[in-house]
């Protein structure tokens, strides 16, 4: 456990958070993430749309 702390110990140094690298590369990751996001939302949207559409016409079947 100790070893693995010792490996790691370079992310936790703050002047490798603030390099211009580090920045530039999150930035990147950034830009790529928004797509996936989007989708998900439009997916959780249909879920819920057809659970809602599923209540719905079960209840009209019962009532029947």
């Amino acid at each position: 456990m100790y070893l693995d702390l010792l490996t790691n110990l370079t992310l936790v140094d703050h002047s490798v958070w603030a390099s211009p690298e580090v920045l530039e590369l999150a930035a990147r990751k950034n830009k790529r993430g928004g797509g996936a996001l989007l989708f998900g939302g439009i997916c959780c949207l249909l879920v819920v749309a057809l659970i809602v559409l599923g209540v719905y016409l079960l209840m009209k079947r019962k009532k029947q």
